[in-house]
Formats: C-alpha cells, structure tokens, sequence
C-alpha cells in the first residue's frame, strides 16, 4: 500500500529527527504545551485518576520533574497553556482502570481541578524563585489577540505539543484537540516537536508546510480529507496514494501523509513556499527514481531570483524526469546569480580567488560549449552528463568545478580563444544594472531607498558604512529631510490645520471643565463616579509636536508611547545629542564603537523590539550582536568593506521563522565592486602569532607573585601548550618554544628578569605597558639607558622645553602613524606646510640608545640579516613569524624610509583638534580614540612609576638582581636607589604632561 511505504520511509529518515536539547536547549526559546505536558506526565507515571486513589500530589510531582530536567540542560522555554482546550483532553486509555466506578465526565472534573492546581502552584513558584519567573502563560486560545501579540514579542522556535494518541495506537471515537493545535501552529510557520516520543532525541519535528487553516467550528480535530492526487498532464507525473486511514496511523503518519499528499496537487502550488517545494519533489521523484536517475546529468535553466513563480516552473519539470532526462539547455537566462568580476577583467587571473557555485558552472559550461571553437574544444571529460553520471556529492562538484576554472583561465590568457565571445554573452544579462546608473551622493540616495524598501515591506534594515563620521551624517540627512519634509506638510495640508484647530477647542473646553469644577465642591465618591463616566477623549493621545507615521519609520504597534518613554528615560543624563534621540523617535538609529555605550543599549533594545526599522552601523555590528533584520544595505565603499565583512553583514539578512528569505542591497558602490565582493572567495584563517615577549613577562610575574603555585604552573602549562598553537605541525612548535627562549633570554639582558625567572626594576612597568607591546620595550630602554633622567633633570628651571621634547620622544613611541605626503622624504626639500605634519627627528641621545637596541635584538635572533624584516621575511616556508612579535620599533632613517604622522605633537603644542582631521587626515572618528589612548599611555607610566618609588606601592618589582641560592638572603638596594632624585624628576615631568595632555583633551571634547 501507497500509504505503509511512503510511512515506513518516512520513519526510517535520519535527518528528520532533532535532538531537542542538543540543537535548541538552552539556546532557543521554545514553547511546552501545558496540556499536553499534562497529559504527557499522567501517562507516564501511571498516575490514577479513579475513586478512591485520585494522586494530585503524584501528577505535580511528575510535572515538575519533567521540567526540572530541561532547566537542569540550560534549556530556555515558556509554558503555555489554552483554556479552550482544558475540556478536550483525555486520559490515556491504556492506563485506565477498566472497572473503575468514575464516569469519564468524573475524571474530566478530576484533571481540570489537577490543571487548575498545577498552573496556580507553577505560578506560585516562579514568583518565589526569580529564575524561573514569568515562564507560565495562561491564553484564552491558540487564535486568539494575546497570543498573537506573544508570538509577535517572543520567538518561539518550536512548540513541544502531544499528538493525542496513546502508546498502545488506539484512537477510536476518541476527539483529538492536539491535531487542530498541530495545525493551527504549523499555519503560523513555526515547527511542532512531538512530546509523546518516548525518546526526545528522535521526536519527529513538523516543518511549516500546511498551506490554510481548515474550518473547525469548535474543537473538534480537523478532519482528514481524501488525498488522493491529480494527475499532472506530463506523463508519469501522477502518484497515487491510497486514502488515509482513520485507525491503525498515529498523528505523525497521517499528518505526513495529508501533507506530502497535497504538495502534490498542482492546485496548491501557489499558496507553498520554498521548502515546501523542495521536500515534495523530494518525496515524490527521488523516492521513485533510480539511483542514475537522480543525477540530473543535464542543468535545468537557472533562476535569476528563487521566487514561488519560479519554483513552479522548476517543479513542472520535474515530473517529466520520471521517464526521461532533461534536455541540455543553453544559457539564455542570466549569468549567474553572483556575476564574477575576474570574468570581465582581464588584468585579473587568478580564478582561485573567486567561488562559483555548481549551479554557476553549470551555465558556464554549457556557454563554453556552446562558443568552442576550432582549437579550442572544450574536453568531453568535463560534460557533467558523465563527470557526474552517478549521485554527485560535494568533492565531485568540487574536483569538476577546479577542472573547469582551469580551462577557463587558459581561454583568458589566449587572446585567440573564443573567451571575448563567452564574456559578452555573459555580460549581456549585466545591462539592465547598468543603464540609467548616475553617481549621486549616498547621502542623497538613502531616504528614497528607505522609503521604497518601506512600501515594499522589506524593513527592518541595516545600513553598513566603515566610516563612523559617514554613519552619523547620514542619519542627520535622513532627519532633517524628514523633518523638513514634515514641516512642509504640516503648513500646506487643510486636513492637519483642521486637526489641530479642533486639539486647541478641545484644550480649551478642557480646561473650562477644570475651573468648573474647582468650583463647584464634590465629594471624593462623586468626583471618582464623574471620572469612571466619562470616555477617554482621541486628543487625549494626540501629540501635535510628534513625528506623524508618513514621517517616520518607526513601528508604534511594536512598542507603547510609556515603554518608549522609559527607554529614552534612560538616556537623559547621557548628554546624547539631541539629533540622535529625535532619530530614535522616528524609528531611526545610528550604532558604532563611538557612540555612548548606553545608547547603543537603547538601539539594540528598540530594534529587537521592532520599534526601530532603520539602523546605520559600522561593521562592529556584524560581530556577535543578535539584530538580524529582513534587508542589508551596504552604502559606500571603503578597504575595510572585504569579502569576509560582506559575509558577516550579509548574514544579518533574513530573521529566522519570519523570512523566508533576505535582501542584500549595494548603494554608491560600483557594478563590479559588487560582483567581486559576492563572488570573491573567503581569505583563509590565519591568527597572529601566539607568543609576545610582554606575555612572557607576565606570566613570569604570575609564578613569582604565586610562588609557582600549583594552579598558577598549570595555567601557565595550559597556555604555551595549547592545541590550536601547534595546528600546523611540529615546526609550530618549535618556533614557539625558540620564541619563548629568545623572550626569556631578551628580558633577562634588559633587566626584567632574574636568572631565576624573577621579575625585576620596571618589569612592572612594562607588564602594565602591554597593549602597546613593543613601544614599551622602547620606552623601557630609554628610561634604563639614562635618558629620560637627563631629559627631565630641566623639569624645574625650563619646563615647557622639557615637557616638548618629552613629548616629541613619547610620540615616537606611541600611536604611531605613518604619513601620507609621499613615498620618499628628503630633508629641506620639502614644502614648510607639508614639513609641519611630519614628526621631527628624535634627538640624538634617544635615537642611538633605540636603535642600539633594535641591533641587540636582531643579534639575539640571527648574526647574518641586515634588519628585522630581512628576519621575518626569510624564514623558510612553513615557519610562521611576525615582525610585531619582535621587540622592536623602526626609527627613521635608519630602519625605515616611512616618516610619521606628527597629530601628537601638534596636537600637544597647540591644542587644535580641527587641524588634525583637516591638516593630518586623521578621520574624524577615529581622533578620540587616538588621542584617549594616548592619555592611557601617560597615565600607565605615571601610575608605574608612582607604585615604583612609594615603598609602599602596590607592585613588588624593587628587586635589582638575582637572588642568592645561599641561605641568609642578602639585601640588595633598588637600582634607583642611588639615584633616586633622577627618577623623581623623570615621575614629576611624566605628571606635567600627563596632566596638561589631558587638560587640552578634555577642553576640546567639553
């Protein structure tokens, strides 16, 4: 029978089964049907509903040990039950007591008491444990406003719901409630887990698939229709199924029967989606056809857009795949769905950089047979009726798809070939994106594209730009347009002066009514009953300073005016600019690392909420924040717009059980920049070095500071032996462990280290100096070498000379920008306004003592290289070994041909932020932080050196030498002992300008 074997191989399906816990515990919200959680522990446990032995307390007990279970796994859910439902439940006859005196209707009393006891006692404890709070929620039904509002506020990713049939399968003149619940859920598009499976780990899992809701009066279970299907008019199209039994099927076979069934009815096209498509033609021709058969040796004439449309022309062909293969067609739809920019440029060869999907290939393959010439055949090998004759898998296509980019690149290199003719034919279904293409200002383009994807339903949107100071402009282009926009309309529309005629009568009969009753005297029953009579007036709500909805993206049906209220409460002593709030109200918001840390709170709050529609981010938001949206913008380019950042974006697009699908949209980026960032193939994985000398240095500190305590030596073990290091084989390995040595050997000739591991002097110092990692090296060797003791020995008689040139050595050091005037800089040769941005010469006492040091370390690695990079770039292959995890700076001239960037020291001579942006080119986003942690740096170095000096400081590095092995320890004086006044002028200049660095940063941003 039709019926058994489409049952039996739909059991027998492995990738239909779900691990509940494993796929959605603890990550997912999911739903449990109180009911049939109910039902579910009844009969499990055998609890005993009849005279005599009525065990409440058994059934609660049973309820909270299933869900004890699943908050034991981490697993988030809500609990919800439906009142209409609480008379349609019955009890597992298997477990009936068959001589029991109860009537059905005295057990039917007995489970809506247990019901009623079990919700109130739930209740009762999530109140008391503020864990499980709010996970019990009471609706009147499945249908009804309060649940629809639920489901709108909450993504529910699945409900686990009982089918209503007991283990033993019988089912007779019995009414089943759950199979109308099962399919009212399903018709919302959301999936139903079966509970009643003794193994959760193979519950059969229901996608959404059911095309409309049956007519059910009541609650009485939808009715199985007769599902025999009409034959399609291809030949060998039609499956016949036999009618679907009443008895002897659970919930789960009929279901699947109904709903496989009716996918293939050719009426019901239209009202399906995509998955469901896809699962009937896997049902109705891979379950039918040979293993040859399912080849598809043939390509079918690809979609430019995956639409229902479409997918209905792609079904009819299936049908005729029964008897024969499709005919091979020519590639006269469009090329592609991602076009490939290495195609129409020829300056670019490499074909390994972009990625072409099986489906691409094979439309490229039938146009390069279609133009091959003399000379120039296209292999027969390559023909995918006989490269993929028997079931493809994935290193099939693969080794097929390389097979063909290589005859493909030899037709690109020969000018002779038939390449020209491929390349025109392809870019033929190009020229409707590039006609009527004009260049306009993004800012300009946005509000009429969020303004289209508004009426064409596809917000919520995320627009991407890489420029903070872009993101922030465009978000006041979109409100002042809207607000300009507004204000036009409120002075010309007869309509709004209307309404706002008929506000201010209302006001003023309003406050008519007060006087009145000031008075005329009432007493509080009489005031309270005239309250309770009267109707809450439209103007009541009306706010006539509030954006209107033609103005606005924002969604108020998502969102109460008192929530919203709330939200922006938040944000009153923030000093947020008034711009972004009025943004904000109109649904409109802006999110980058700049912005205050509280409204970014705000913006990822709302946008969840469904408030706000519209937001402009940098790419920071593509990086483990959940918003995902239904429409991804990416307007303007920039270098960090990279493949790898497109996918991140891009993956935002489509909410998961909302959309089916999601839009990706390019404004003010070029046709083929497009093209190459969806086509160009991901960068491999590679991390920085593992290893840095200032983390050697620290670990050191930990084992000392713990007395190579047990728990701290593994930490330390566990760190220099991870797996993920030495992924690449032993050679890793042994570039870590010679790194290691050379950090050790390094920091011991610096003095930070004792030949016992112990840290010494300023190892404290440069422990804290960490995130700059090798400028603290730099700065190290000066402050050891003497240097800073006789720069800041004028402190006191010539300050501001002193504190210019201190800050001309720290910005050497620190937040170091490579210019951009030029490749090559000749002294005296260039213009007095371009010299000005370039960072003076060090003195000569600081530059020898640096690049003495960059000559120590070189040493300590190789006698035989030149410079570090000579080092870092000669390493065999295999080896891997960054410059950065070399102590080391390059100091012009010396080492480096590249001047730097002098926005410090401008900055800190005159105190002038505009010159920065308008003479230095820093982005003007990018200055605060520059500067901010600038002011790290120096207040690192001040507090550094103020635990060093005070004997009572918080770090213990005061130990000059190593320490004797000898029993009676010997007191060894601090190394600034003797020269302690030196270092307390070297912490006092340090402190000046600290403090006046900060007092012009602070000015500036006030």
């Amino acid at each position: 029978m039709a019926t058994k074997k489409l049952t039996k191989w739909h059991e027998a399906l492995g990738f239909r089964t779900v691990d509940i816990v494993g796929d959605f515990g603890g990550k997912e919200l999911f739903l449990i049907h109180g009911d049939s959680l109910l039902l579910h522990c009844i009969n499990s446990s055998q609890v005993d509903f009849n005279a005599g032995a009525f065990q409440l307390l058994h059934a609660i007990s049973a309820v909270e040990t299933f869900l004890n279970h699943w908050k034991s796994r981490g697993c988030s859910f809500h609990v919800v039950f439906f009142d209409d439902s609480k008379h349609g439940v019955f009890l597992d006859k298997g477990k009936e007591n068959r001589h029991s005196p109860d009537t059905p209707q005295a057990k039917q009393i007995k489970y809506r008491l247990t019901r009623t006891i079990l919700i109130q006692h739930l209740q009762r404890c999530a109140t008391d444990d503020s864990s499980n709070s709010d996970i019990i929620f009471c609706f009147p039904s499945i249908g009804s406003d309060a649940f629809t509002a639920y489901l709108a506020e909450n993504l529910a990713t699945f409900l686990l719901c009982h089918d209503g049939f007991d283990e033993s399968g019988d089912t007779s003149e019995h009414q089943n409630p759950y199979q109308y619940l099962i399919h009212e859920f399903l018709r919302l598009r959301r999936s139903v887990a079966l509970i009643s499976s003794v193994e959760f780990s193979s519950s059969r899992v229901f996608t959404s698939m059911v095309t409309s809701a049956p007519v059910i009066p009541s609650l009485q279970p939808p009715a199985q229709s007769d599902v025999a299907n009409q034959a399609h008019d291809q030949p060998a199209s039609s499956v016949n199924l036999d009618r679907v039994e009443r008895s002897g099927s659970s919930c789960r076979e009929r279901a699947t029967v109904a709903i496989l069934s009716k996918l293939l009815q050719t009426a019901g096209y239209r009202e399906l989606h995509l998955a469901s498509i896809a699962m009937a033609f896997h049902t109705a021709y891979l379950g039918r056809a040979t293993l040859s058969g399912r080849s598809f040796p043939n390509p079918s004439t690809d979609m430019p857009k995956p639409s229902i449309d479409n997918c209905l022309s792609f079904m009819d062909r299936f049908a005729l795949e029964a008897t024969s293969v499709l005919n091979s067609t020519t590639s006269e739809g469009s090329w592609l769905r991602d076009a490939k920019p290495d195609l129409f440029d020829l300056t670019r060869f490499d074909l390994r950089e972009i990625s072409l999907e099986p489906r691409d290939c094979l439309t490229l393959w039938a146009c390069m047979k279609q133009y091959q010439t003399q000379g120039y055949e296209l292999n027969p090998a390559l023909d995918p009726n006989k490269t993929l004759s028997g079931i493809a898998t994935k290193s099939d296509v693969i080794a097929w798809v390389n097979k063909l980019k290589v005859v493909l690149n030899t037709w690109m290199r020969d000018s002779a070939s038939p390449f020209e003719a491929i390349r025109t034919h392809l870019l033929a279904s190009t020229k409707q994106f590039l006609e009527g293409r004009e260049d306009r200002d993004a800012e300009s383009v946005i509000l009429p594209l969020l303004s289209d994807l508004h009426s064409a339903g596809g917000l919520p949107a995320i627009l991407f730009n890489y420029d903070r100071v872009q993101c922030e402009n465009t978000l006041m282009s979109v409100l002042s347009r809207l607000e300009s926009a507004e204000k036009e309309f409120k002075e010309s529309d007869k309509q709004w002066a209307q309404q706002v005629n008929k506000y201010e009568a209302w006001k003023v009969l309003r406050a008519k009514q007060k006087d009145l009753e000031r008075v005329q005297k009432a007493t509080k029953d009489e005031k309270m009953r005239k309250t309770a009579n009267v109707e809450a007036s439209v103007w009541e709500s009306f706010d006539i300073d509030g954006a209107l909805a033609d103005f606005s993206f924002a969604d108020h049906t998502k969102l109460t005016k008192s929530e919203l209220q709330d939200a922006l409460q938040t944000l009153a002593w923030e000093r947020i600019q008034p711009h972004f709030i009025a943004a904000l109200k109109r649904g409109v918001g802006v999110h980058h690392a700049g912005v205050n840390r509280g409204y970014r709170q705000v913006v990822e709050m709302l946008f969840r909420k469904g408030f706000l529609t519209v937001v402009i981010a940098t790419g920071t938001l593509a990086l483990g924040i959940s918003m995902p949206c239904k429409t991804v913008v990416f307007f303007g380019d920039s270098t960090y717009l990279t493949a790898l950042n497109y996918r991140q974006g891009s993956g935002r697009a489509g909410r998961r059980g909302f959309d089916l699908l999601g839009n990706v949209v390019f404004c003010n980026i070029g046709l083929t920049r497009a093209f190459e960032l969806m086509s160009s193939r991901l960068p491999d994985l590679k991390g920085h070095f593992p290893l840095s000398t200032t983390l050697v240095l620290r670990t050191m500190g930990l084992l000392d500071a713990t007395s190579n305590s047990a728990y701290a030596t593994g930490v330390v073990k566990s760190l220099l032996l991870q797996n993920r290091i030495y992924l690449r084989g032993p050679a890793a390995g042994m570039s870590i462990r010679h790194h290691l040595r050379f950090s050790i050997e390094y920091l011991r000739r610096q003095r930070l280290l004792s030949a016992t591991g112990k840290p010494l002097n300023f190892a404290g110092l440069v422990g804290h100096l960490y995130f700059t990692e090798n400028a603290a090296f730099a700065f190290h060797s000066l402050l050891k070498g003497g240097y800073f003791h006789s720069l800041c020995s004028g402190i006191h008689k010539n300050p501001i000379d002193t504190l210019r040139n201190l800050a001309l050595v720290i910005a050497h050091l620190f937040n170091r920008i490579p210019a951009r005037v030029g490749s090559k800089y000749h002294p005296g040769t260039l213009d007095p306004a371009v010299s000005n941005l370039l960072l003076p010469r060090l003195p000569k006492g600081a530059e020898d003592i640096l690049v003495s040091n960059n000559n120590e370390t070189l040493r300590k690695y190789s006698r035989r290289m030149q410079s570090i990079h000579d080092l870092c770039s000669s390493v065999r292959n295999g080896v891997f070994l960054e410059e950065s995890a070399v102590p080391y700076i390059p100091i012009w001239p010396h080492d480096t041909d590249t001047r730097l960037n002098s926005y410090i020291y401008t900055f800190f001579k005159s105190g002038d932020y505009a010159a920065l942006t308008r003479d230095h080119k820093i982005k003007k986003g990018d200055v605060w932080f520059l500067l901010k942690e600038f002011s790290l740096v120096l207040a690192t170095v001040v507090t550094s050196l103020t635990n060093f000096i005070e004997p009572d400081g918080s770090m213990d590095d005061d130990d000059s030498g190593p320490t004797d092995d000898s029993t009676t320890p010997e007191m060894v004086l601090p190394a600034w002992e003797g020269e302690g006044a030196s270092l307390v002028d070297v912490l006092k200049a340090f402190t000046m300008l600290r403090d006046e660095f900060d007092e012009k940063f602070r000015k500036t941003w006030a």
